[in-house]
């Protein structure tokens, strides 16, 4: 019908199977699994209309103000380390009402691990978002910084925290093309299915075949326990 289309999941195993069976059934869109679908439509269809803008290209942060967000960001730890809890909270909760990077978000952006340390110890949200919603952990697994990610993971925090674009930790460290990054997040938990705004999984979002393969294994190894829970 006019305005219609099929999809069919998972036809490849079905259809080879059959003898004699086209791959596609018909279908307008194939995929493996339901997990694919999303970007598959992103890429099958033309979205029109008042809410089909186009991609915002946004610039970066405004350059940090404040003392420890300064420190921070040229990896001054002696200055940042002279700075009491206190001043480093009211700082934190000062950029996030601004939609400013914490000084946490510019010392995993310098590549500091001593002052993403000192910030730790300082009683800093590991947590907290910076500019477009990006935490420090999405900072850090952009760069490869693996010192400061485990840092931060181990600190409590969460690596499935997305920025404003729907882009995740594990999506920065495979498309930046930062293997040791993508090693430890998938050993701290980092979902292997969550989508971007174009609606590709981690392993779709990068151009290397050794971390793409890295994180299916992983995301076959998680199906597999799930599996085995199900039938304990």
């Amino acid at each position: 019908a006019a305005g219609v289309s099929t999809v069919l999941v998972d036809s490849g195993r079905r259809f080879n199977e059959a003898a004699g069976g086209a791959r596609d059934g018909g279908a307008d869109i194939v995929v493996e699994g339901l997990h694919l679908l999303p970007h598959r439509l992103w890429a099958h269809f033309e979205i029109t209309g008042e809410n089909a803008g186009p991609l915002v290209k946004y610039p970066p942060p405004e350059p940090p103000v404040a003392a420890g967000a300064k420190a921070a960001a040229v990896g001054d730890a002696k200055a940042l380390a002279a700075m009491s809890a206190e001043q480093l909270s009211a700082e934190e909760a000062a950029a996030a009402a601004e939609g400013q990077n914490p000084p946490l978000v510019w010392a995993a952006e310098s590549g500091s691990a001593e002052c993403v340390d000192i910030l730790i110890q300082a009683g800093a949200d590991v947590n907290k978002r910076g500019y477009l919603g990006a935490t420090a952990i999405s900072r850090a697994s952009r760069q490869g910084q693996v010192r400061i990610l485990e840092s931060l993971l181990a600190a409590g925090g969460d690596p499935d925290i997305p920025n404003i674009k729907r882009q995740y930790p594990l999506h920065f460290a495979a498309f930046k093309l930062q293997p040791a990054a993508v090693d430890v997040l998938l050993a701290r938990g980092a979902s292997t299915i969550s989508l971007d705004r174009k609606g590709r999984t981690p392993a779709e979002d990068t151009s290397d075949a050794e971390i793409r393969a890295r994180i299916l294994q992983a995301r076959l190894k998680n199906l597999q326990k799930k599996r085995a829970g199900v039938h304990a």
